[in-house]
């Protein structure tokens, strides 16, 4: 599979760089073996130009800088030169020599031109002829290059074809030079027509795309500004040449040539575009190649030596000098191109400066070196107190301005008038004492505009006023703030809100006196919780990084000598000066009122006598305990309990000793009475012990017989001079019966026992009822029932 595809007739696969070199190629070739050959059959011609060195050296120029391709181009043209020749009938020795001698002239003619033009002669930069310098460089090119011919090509062809050939230094050498800067120049400046041109040919025989964008890639020629194109114009002036070739032709006489030669050239250097211009040199030197020719016919005279050296001289200075004055042309017009577009984008950019300096909310002038404002806008006149209609003169001097203490600045002292010396300032305080009566504080900056002679200042100026009342009002705040703080009976804590960071930021003296601590300030928060309860603080604190609102909470702080006070924090969220969130914590000591809460809740349920649970509370726990649940086989044991003697304690020994009597029931009931039994108080001396997770009835009895023996054990005196015994009624229970009803059954066994003669227990038999039972039993619908009596143990 070669380069070109699969099949070479498939379609080229090449890029569009290799495709238009390869037709670029081709047509020099064409070019170079058509003008040799004729070149080669018209001895006049040969003797007026050699034009094979100057196509060699265009050839050569567009391989330059690519070894391989450069090699390649240069024995291209050898070839050709041989092929050439030997179809005009000569030896190809002679053409190999003439190949060699073009070859030699075209590298020499490229290499000084890449030297001159600072090494452009590339085909990516694709060197063209735009302006008077590189049209120079090309004629020292060419006048370097045609010192090969004039120096080899006289040897190497005696050498080779055996024939004494004169060594006339100065005609070789203008021969060559003439006709390399007239083909080099001609074929650089219309290389950047044609390639275009001859791209887009390529791409739509290639079927491919983008084959154009070659010619525009980066690094192109850019077309220089030029004048408007006048074909009339350039018609007319090639019709007046032709002309003048045809009657020197027919009078034999090139005297209306050259009279009329220069003054076309000088004409189409000034009015014509320099495409049309290159076209004319094009034009001029073929036509006077064929003019030459023309004379040497059967009847004509054949050119004198000097005939032919002025003729190439005018070649050359014909070619020159319109170029020269086409190119100069084409400079002079960029340039007023140019100082019209800088003149245009000076202008936009003064109309944007303006739009910018008067949207800006900062008020901005600008002063002359005479200290004359040159342009402000409305936020300047406003701050300054000066009218719009204000002349600028006025502007100036309707104001003042002092330092904060009041001192008037002198008039070199303003900022702006320092800036014309030179010196540079940044947000100046300064007091303005406006135009229209009033006062502004105001921030000055100005700056020296940029320029070798210090040609004026810009000054910007920033209204602080209602900056600095708001900073006065708020260091008030703060103040009151810190004095309220301080003298605040609540304490305060500020921490961060930052991970990882729980170090106290600021404290203020009631929390000192509140912990006993006069060094919160940086102490880690860890240190002055509870333990217990900082989780609870730190979830609020990262509640509140969260962006939760945490109101209150509240958590225990270890206080003087370890004691837990009991706070409530009132939270907020603020943001530190440097934008960092911090928890203000407003913390308040609730201990005391905690503990009365915590006493008062005790006294609603509980007796205040003994201690015990009181009816309410003990109503409560025995609902909960009735309440159906799925333990079916665990029942709940009731205790109803009435102290027998205990009235005559009272009347014999007063009330005194029947509440401690009482209290003494209570003790010995909580230790009598199992773990998580509860022992309470109805009133009097009536008790209640309520017995949670009874399996069998029997353990509900065993209960009842150390009530009944821990209750009937003597007493301290006085009281011991009385026996002081216990009636008990025991209930047993299950989920789903009624508090109140069960409290009822043992009261009423508990009286059956009183009346059996007290000390000991009766139990009492399930209430009657319809229905299934609560344990899921039969329905049952028993008569009257009789507790059964048990004595004491």
């Amino acid at each position: 599979m070669g380069r070109w595809g699969p099949e070479r007739g498939a379609g080229w696969t090449r890029s569009p760089e290799e495709r238009l070199d390869v037709v670029r190629t081709v047509l020099l070739l064409l070019l170079y073996g058509v003008v040799t050959g004729w070149v080669r059959t018209h001895a006049t011609v040969l003797e007026l130009a050699w034009p094979a060195a100057g196509l060699a050296a265009l050839w050569l120029a567009g391989s330059w800088g690519r070894p391989r391709r450069l090699a390649r181009d240069a024995v291209l043209v050898v070839l050709t030169t041989v092929v050439t020749y030997l179809a005009v009938g000569y030896p190809a020795a002679r053409g190999m020599a003439v190949g060699v001698v073009a070859v030699l002239s075209g590298l020499v003619t490229v290499a000084t031109l890449d030297r001159l033009v600072g090494g452009r002669c590339r085909v990516a930069e694709d060197l063209t002829v735009r302006r008077t310098s590189e049209l120079v460089a090309v004629l020292a090119a060419a006048l370097a290059g045609g010192l090969v011919p004039a120096l080899v090509a006289p040897g190497l062809l005696r050498a080779v074809v055996d024939e004494d050939i004169p060594l006339v230094m100065q005609e070789w050498w203008l021969r060559s030079s003439a006709a390399t800067f007239v083909l080099l120049a001609v074929g650089l400046r219309l290389r950047t027509r044609v390639l275009p041109a001859l791209s887009r040919l390529v791409d739509r025989g290639a079927g491919g795309a983008g084959l154009h964008e070659l010619a525009d890639a980066p690094g192109g020629p850019a077309p220089e500004a030029a004048p408007r194109s006048r074909p009339v114009e350039a018609l007319a002036v090639g019709s007046v040449l032709a002309g003048c070739y045809a009657v020197a032709t027919a009078q034999q006489d090139p005297t209306v040539l050259v009279v009329t030669l220069l003054p076309l050239a000088v004409w189409a250097g000034l009015r014509l575009t320099t495409d049309h211009v290159v076209l004319l040199v094009l034009a001029n030197a073929v036509g006077l190649l064929f003019l030459a020719d023309a004379t040497t016919g059967p009847s004509l005279r054949v050119l004198t030596e000097r005939e032919v050296l002025m003729t190439q001289v005018v070649v050359v200075v014909v070619s020159f000098c319109v170029l020269v004055l086409a190119l100069h042309r084409d400079a002079q017009s960029g340039l007023a191109v140019r100082e019209r577009c800088t003149r245009r984008a000076a202008q936009q950019q003064a109309r944007l400066l303006e739009a910018v300096v008067a949207s800006a909310r900062e008020g901005v002038f600008v002063l002359d070196a005479a200290d004359r404002v040159v342009l402000d806008n409305a936020a300047a006149r406003a701050m300054l107190g000066m009218p719009h209609e204000a002349s600028r003169a006025v502007r100036v001097a309707s104001y003042t301005m002092h330092l904060p203490d009041g001192t008037p600045l002198g008039e070199g002292e303003k900022p702006g008038a320092a800036a014309l010396a030179g010196v540079t300032s940044d947000g100046q305080l300064v007091l303005v004492r406006r135009a229209d009566g009033g006062e502004s504080w105001v921030e000055v900056s100005a700056r020296p505009l940029p320029g070798p002679d210090g040609t004026g200042a810009v000054v910007t100026l920033v209204d602080v006023t209602d900056r600095r009342r708001s900073a006065r009002v708020n260091a008030e705040r703060e103040r009151l703030f810190r004095l309220a703080l301080d003298a605040s009976p609540l304490g305060l804590l500020v921490l961060p809100l930052t991970p990882g960071d729980r170090k106290v930021a600021r404290s203020n003296p009631a929390m000192a006196r509140l912990l006993g601590r006069t060094d919160l300030d940086g102490c880690d928060v860890a240190d002055l919780a509870e333990p217990t309860d900082m989780p609870l603080l730190h979830a609020a604190l990262d509640a509140m990084a969260d962006g939760v609102d945490v109101e209150r909470f509240e958590v225990r702080l270890l206080g003087p000598g370890g004691r837990r006070v009991r706070c409530a924090c009132t939270a907020s969220v603020v943001a530190a000066g440097d934008g960092a969130p911090e928890a203000v914590l407003l913390v308040e000591d609730v201990t005391e009122r905690h503990e009365i809460e915590v006493l008062l809740a005790h006294q609603a349920s509980h007796d205040a006598l003994t201690g015990l649970p009181n009816r309410a509370l003990l109503l409560d726990r025995l609902d909960d305990l009735l309440r159906p649940g799925p333990a079916a086989d665990s029942r709940v044991g009731v205790l109803y309990l009435d102290l027998d003697g205990f009235k005559a304690v009272n009347d014999a020994e007063g009330h005194a000793v029947g509440d401690d009597v009482l209290r003494a029931v209570a003790g010995r009931l909580d230790a009598a009475v199992r773990p998580g039994d509860t022992v309470a108080r109805l009133g009097g001396d009536e008790l209640v012990v309520v017995c949670p997770g009874l399996s069998v009835p029997a353990d509900l009895d065993v209960v009842a017989a150390r009530v009944v023996a821990a209750v009937g054990a003597p007493y301290d005196p006085p009281a011991r001079l009385h026996r002081i015994t216990a009636s008990l009624g025991t209930a047993l229970a299950a989920g789903g019966e009624d508090a109140a009803t069960v409290l009822a059954r043992a009261d009423a066994a508990m009286y059956a026992a009183k009346r059996a003669g007290g000390d000991r227990w009766c139990a009492a038999p399930r209430a009657p009822r319809e229905g299934p039972t609560p344990l899921g039993g039969d329905r049952v619908d028993d008569e009257a029932w009789r507790p059964e009596v048990s004595t004491a143990c």
